[in-house]
């Protein structure tokens, strides 16, 4: 099979181009196929080190060197698939939690005015998520409702009972807002407290759930008579890496304190 190293594309479609005809003067346009291997970017659960590391190993297994690819003339798919196949075997045991590369074949025809097109016709897996459970946890609360809730109670309400029914929106749902470019955030406590836990990959211990739950109650109970107009609810969740769903592992409903 013969291939051309070169340094772009365009470059590619016009030597091969030459090989058959003057540029132009024919409608039979010579096709050229190039592959490249890209880390997905969308899962950030890896090590570093290790992951260029295998980049790398991709890199080589489809013959580019770090300053060319390899041009062919026709399609190379499954030499190139069976060649990464190898790589992710390689590396089935890669201590990062996970890690995904695509396998992209890149189209390039030589006709003028003719774009390149690059698609994915391979994607690989690595990494220990894939033998075992990982997963991360979620607050979600009634945020929207109860400040809308709150502000239609306004005109009712003494000054001072709002401003206190607000403050324990504040701490208990936190707030998020943006408009005009600007944003406002104020971190809830239930928040504060679980900033070490929420959001982060984990290998699954299902007793984790129990303790979590105890310092929500924990949290509920401080609150319990904070001033309130308005239902507040406050969720914990638990995601499973991988997995499409979640399980709710907490909850709880914080009456109105005040009628």
């Amino acid at each position: 099979m013969k291939t051309i190293k070169l340094l772009t594309l365009s470059a590619i479609g016009c030597a091969l181009a030459m090989l058959f005809t003057a540029c132009g003067s024919s409608t039979n346009y010579p096709i050229s196929y190039t592959y490249e291997v890209n880390q997905d970017g969308q899962y950030l659960s890896y090590d570093a080190y290790e992951a260029n590391e295998i980049q790398t190993a991709f890199d080589k297994a489809i013959g580019y060197d770090g300053y060319m690819y390899v041009a062919y003339q026709s399609s190379q798919d499954e030499q190139m698939k069976k060649a990464c196949e190898e790589v992710q075997k390689r590396y089935a045991d890669a201590k990062s939690i996970y890690l995904k590369y695509d396998l992209y074949r890149i189209t390039f025809s030589a006709e003028p005015g003719t774009e390149k097109k690059k698609e994915i016709i391979g994607s690989y897996t690595m990494g220990q998520a894939l033998t075992k459970v990982y997963t991360y946890y979620s607050l979600s609360g009634n945020e929207d409702e109860a400040y809308d809730a709150l502000k239609a109670q306004k005109e009712s309400l003494d000054e001072n009972v709002y401003k206190a029914s607000y403050r324990t929106l504040l701490y208990l749902l936190g707030i998020h807002q943006s408009s005009a470019g600007a944003s406002f955030t104020h971190e809830s406590v239930f928040d504060a407290r679980l900033r070490s836990d929420l959001g982060q990959l984990a290998e699954d211990v299902p007793a984790y759930d129990n303790y979590l739950a105890t310092i929500c109650d924990s949290i509920a109970n401080a609150h319990a008579a904070d001033t309130l107009t308005v239902e507040a609810k406050v969720q914990l969740f638990k995601h499973q890496f991988l997995k499409e769903g979640q399980t709710e592992i907490w909850n709880h409903t914080f009456l109105p304190t005040v009628q």
